[in-house]
């Protein structure tokens, strides 16, 4: 005679299947192999995501992103896998950016007219950003599928360095803005 099992004890059973299949795979992870804490980077920017992913021992996925003028780099919205996981140290952490909106632009009332564009190429990308004044950064992210990088780096420019251009911009009489800005282009890429 076949005996039937109660719900409770059916249930007790899938849990106790559920919790092997969890070792079993937390012991597949961990053998030979060091495990960390994936670190939550939701609104760092891309840069201090990378430094807090490399820190602890992982790397980082993004994919090609071009911001609005005048925002720098983008910010972290989603990362898979999503902290606190624990995985395998070298374990490839995936992430994507928020929607950004562009910011106010605002040159002061006194300024100096013209300024020649700096050297920013092999800067990283907040040393480059501080020698920005009276410029406006439109930046291009060169995305990564799998890096150790812990910094974003610029790569090329436009205009090139040495340039002579109107600091902040030029007024204008006609459109929506009374000012069109200095735009430098920038393409960064994590090294």
């Amino acid at each position: 005679m076949r005996r039937q099992f109660t719900l409770k004890e059916v249930g007790l059973a899938a849990m106790a299947a559920v919790v092997a299949v969890c070792l079993m795979l937390a012991n597949s992870v961990t053998a030979g192999s060091e495990t960390v804490q994936v670190p939550s980077n939701h609104g760092y920017s891309l840069d201090q995501a990378l430094s807090r992913l490399h820190a602890a021992g992982l790397q980082a996925s993004f994919p090609n992103v071009t911001p609005r003028c005048g925002n720098g780099l983008p910010a972290v919205n989603v990362q898979s896998p999503r902290s606190p996981a624990r995985v395998a140290s070298g374990t490839t952490v995936s992430v994507s950016f928020i929607p950004q909106q562009g910011p106010l632009f605002a040159p002061p009332k006194f300024h100096r007219k013209w300024l020649t564009v700096p050297s920013l190429v092999g800067l990283d990308y907040r040393t480059a950003q501080a020698q920005l004044t009276g410029l406006w950064p439109c930046v291009n992210l060169v995305g990564a599928s799998s890096t150790a990088a812990s910094t974003v780096v610029v790569v090329s420019q436009s205009p090139k360095a040495g340039s002579r251009v109107r600091a902040y911009g030029v007024r204008s009489k006609w459109g929506i803005h009374p000012i069109k800005p200095t735009l430098i282009h920038l393409t960064v890429a994590a090294r």
